[in-house]
């Protein structure tokens, strides 16, 4: 296992292979300024921002990922709100789970009758506290 957001579980075995490319995670802060007369503004520190991480995923039918399916349950997650804990070699992201923002997918070969062969799907998610 490579990791996991709750039960999406990416792996490679010899029946599947499911990972995901090009991780980007963003740890920020958030600070206002303050004006002042005939001055420089002062800036304020507030406190930590959300973590935001994004990540490609290419899913294949010959690698054992059906990719209609993996398409929909990502749906279901983006649209009812789930949040899971986001975890990559074992170790959590963070201390707080993540909500799943979006989801695009660019589909690649469709079979006849419309059987979805491949697909690549980015994915963004957001810190939830």
């Amino acid at each position: 296992m490579i990791g996991s957001f709750g039960d999406t579980v990416f792996k490679v075995s010899d029946k599947a292979v499911f990972t995901f490319n090009d991780l980007k995670m963003t740890i920020g802060s958030r600070w206002s300024t303050q004006e002042v007369i005939n001055g420089k503004p002062r800036s304020q520190f507030l406190g930590p921002d959300l973590i935001k991480v994004s990540f490609d995923i290419t899913v294949t039918a010959s690698m054992g990922v059906k990719p209609r399916e993996t398409i929909d349950k990502l749906r279901a997650k983006v649209e009812s709100g789930a949040v899971d804990n986001l975890v990559i070699g074992g170790r959590p992201i963070s201390d707080n789970p993540f909500c799943l923002k979006d989801v695009s997918a660019t589909f690649g070969e469709i079979f006849n009758g419309g059987e979805l062969y491949s697909a690549k799907l980015s994915l963004s998610l957001e810190e939830y506290v």
